[in-house]
This record gives C-alpha cells, sequence and structure tokens, in this order.
C-alpha cells in the first residue's frame, strides 16, 4: 500500500494542509484552525505527513 502525503502549511493561526486524491489526482486544499487538525487527521487514512514554513511562521 502506497501512503498518501499531506503536506501542511503552518502559520500562527491556521494550518493549510494540501494533498492529492489517489483516485482522482485532484489536488485538495483546506484551511483548518489548530483544534480541528488532530481531529482531521485522525479521520483520514494512513499518510505521510510533512510541513512547511516561512520564516516569519516562527517568530
Amino acid at each position: 500500500m502506497k501512503l498518501a502525503v499531506i503536506a501542511i502549511d503552518i502559520a500562527k493561526k491556521v494550518f493549510q494542509p494540501h494533498w492529492v486524491e489517489p483516485d482522482s489526482g485532484v489536488i485538495e486544499r483546506l484551511k483548518l484552525r489548530r483544534v480541528q487538525l488532530l481531529p482531521w487527521l485522525a479521520n483520514r487514512q494512513a499518510s505521510t505527513v510533512v510541513r512547511e514554513a516561512c520564516g516569519g511562521a516562527h517568530e
């Protein structure tokens, strides 16, 4: 089984996961608040999660 990859762009107040639907190849995007992220990930199939951030996200 090949794992899906979810890239999460982190910011000060929101997380924006991006992923490709394996069946259709459609790129999906979502905007989640901090309290919404873990429940959303818990309800997804097993995936590889990577994060990205710009320098301003760490201030």
